[in-house]
């Protein structure tokens, strides 16, 4: 806009040969540039001085009232200091004095152009400043001084940005070393002269509530002049769960140094101890401090293999887990059998940082263990020889027996049968519990039904009926798991036999027994209509030698539960949907 018609014509002639960029509109009053401000898109207002109604600074004045932003050139040929002083004071863009020749358009445009520029740069940085969801704070760095302050930032701390503009950083801050004037200059100042700067900082509210914050400092460059962007976010909630995960990790730490069954350690990815409990320092004999940073081969004995130890942890991390059994030694040299558990620990990546190592003292469970073994070793040998050496006799016996019979019919020669045809059972028996007190089997695919049918071919059932609504493969030993049902087969019909009970259903012309076999959820069932254990003894019936009938041996049940047992199943009794006997048998893998 221009007083000079002339100029006004020759402006948006040359203005456009020095930047195609640039269209010009032209005013001859301020009135009438304020109308092209309100109806059209100007992107820079370029005025002289000397203009009817309103000058340059009157103009610049009301520019500023309506466009804050809105950059401004004063284009004048009156040029003095005092002009200058107020149009700067005015809020002036840039101030250029009018000169002939064509090179003043040159002059022009280029100031247009970094006028226009920076406003642009400035309106992008003030959205993003604004809208940026961390607080950012914008510093001096020659002062340290706040020059700026986001609304994230103030409503962080609860201050306006005229509060904070023109305050340290410490005059916000709790004060406490290392939070103070003079280290905040100096992270400003590292900042600006070597790089970007990360730390945490505990700032103060306006409330004077202590707000803990993560600082990014970083140099930049905002209108032309140099400052340092400090981004900042609160950490309250961070710093809150650090704490209560350090409360946790210490609480773990306490039990598990406290734990004295187990031996816990945590070893470097070489093997090297790194840390470990109490339980481990009582079951080695080595204080702390002496075996920090042995490797974990001083545990070994000689006559291991000097590799064994990596070969575990190099197995571990190939795995995930890995369990090992063998002798280990303590500091003065005696030996112990020990159960080993080691497992990678990994960090972030991905990648193996150490092992948990956990070792166990079997000793005595193995020595324990062993001892068993030779005790049922001893008792089977003592079965088969008291088995051999009876069933010589009571075979004398039996043989003569039926000889007398043949000369006579006495009810006393019948008792004298019957009596001998139990001693021949119970031998039989316990032959049969001791080789069970073996709990080793061996497992493989065998059909429920074929096991079921085989067992009642071998059984004197009588009238007795079966039923088979299982049909199932299971992974068990065949041999024991047909002793088990041959036993609880010929339990159910004993037990319901006339022979032992005052009262039968067959004897009363009732249904004959019905034994049942089911399926379970993991599992099966026999049940019979029989009599039922009564609920006073169900805990007593797998004891050896118990038995409600006078008549029994009191070991088939004890048979039926160390069979169960061996194969890691659980057992109960119960009453069956008859009013009989109910066996369940529980954790039966299928195939």
């Amino acid at each position: 806009m221009d007083d000079d018609s002339s100029f006004a014509r020759l402006t948006p002639e040359f203005l456009p040969r020095e930047d195609e960029s640039i269209t010009v509109t032209t005013a001859e009053s301020a009135r009438e540039g304020l109308a092209v401000l309100k109806h059209e898109s100007i992107d820079c207002v370029v005025s002289d001085y000397d203009m009817p109604e309103q000058n340059g600074i009157e103009f610049l004045q009301s520019v500023r009232e309506r466009y804050p932003g809105l950059p401004f050139v004063l284009f004048t040929g009156k040029g003095s200091e005092e002009i200058a002083s107020e149009a700067i004071s005015a809020g002036v863009t840039d101030y250029l004095q009018k000169h002939g020749g064509k090179d003043q358009f040159t002059l022009l445009a280029n100031r247009i152009g970094n006028a226009v520029a920076n406003q642009r740069a400035q309106t992008n940085y003030r959205e993003i400043f604004e809208k940026a969801t961390d607080g950012i704070v914008v510093h001096d760095i020659e002062t340290s001084l706040v020059v700026d302050a986001n609304t994230q930032f103030c409503k962080m701390l609860g201050y306006t940005s005229t509060e904070l503009i023109g305050k340290t950083i410490g005059a916000i801050s709790t004060g406490e070393p290392p939070y103070t004037d003079e280290r905040a200059a100096e992270l400003i100042k590292t900042a600006a002269a070597e790089g970007p700067q990360v730390f945490e900082w505990r700032t103060l509210s306006k409330d004077g509530t202590e707000v803990p914050v993560e600082v990014h400092l970083k140099a930049t460059s905002i209108g032309g002049q140099g400052r340092v962007l400090a981004v900042v976010r609160n950490i309250t909630e961070r710093k809150a769960r650090e704490a209560e995960l350090r409360v946790q990790r210490e609480r773990f730490d306490q039990l598990v140094r406290r734990v004295d069954e187990y031996a816990l350690f945590v070893l470097d990815p070489d093997g090297t101890v790194a840390s470990w409990n109490d339980g481990a320092e009582r079951l080695k004999g080595y204080t702390e401090s002496e075996i920090l940073g042995q490797h974990l081969s001083v545990f070994y004995p000689d006559d291991v293999a000097a590799e064994r130890p990596d070969e575990i942890l190099a197995r571990a991390a190939e795995v995930g887990n890995v369990q090992d059994e063998g002798w280990r030694v303590r500091k003065d040299g005696t030996r112990f059998w020990a159960r080993v558990s080691v497992t990678p620990l990994y960090d972030d990546d991905g990648d193996v940082r150490g092992f948990s190592k956990v070792t166990q003292d079997l000793t005595e469970r193995r020595r324990h263990q062993r001892e068993l073994e030779a005790q049922n070793e001893r008792l089977e040998e003592f079965a088969v020889a008291v088995s051999h050496d009876l069933r010589n006799p009571l075979n004398v016996a039996q043989s003569r027996l039926k000889m007398a019979q043949t000369d006579r019919q006495s009810d006393d020669l019948d008792d004298v049968e019957w009596a001998l045809d139990r001693m021949r059972v119970l031998i039989d028996d316990m032959l049969a519990l001791a080789r069970q007190r073996d709990h080793t089997v061996s497992l493989e695919p065998v059909s429920l039904r074929n096991i079921v049918a085989g067992c009642w071919r071998n059984v004197e059932t009588g009238e007795a009926r079966l039923i088979l609504d299982c049909d199932r493969e299971l992974l068990a030993d065949a041999g024991r798991l047909k002793q088990l049902f041959e036993n609880l087969i010929r339990n159910a019909v004993e037990h319901s036999s006339s022979d032992y009970q005052t009262e039968s259903p067959a004897a009363d012309g009732g249904a004959p027994l019905t034994i049942r076999v089911g399926c379970l959820d993991g599992g099966f069932s026999l049940e019979d209509s029989g009599f039922g254990i009564p609920a006073a003894d169900r805990d007593r019936v797998f004891e050896s030698g118990y038995s409600t009938n006078e008549a029994g041996t009191g070991l088939g049940l004890a048979i039926v539960h160390d069979v169960a047992t061996a194969h890691g199943w659980e057992v109960a009794v119960t009453e069956g949907t008859e009013g009989g006997a109910r066996f369940e048998f529980r954790g039966v893998e299928r195939v």
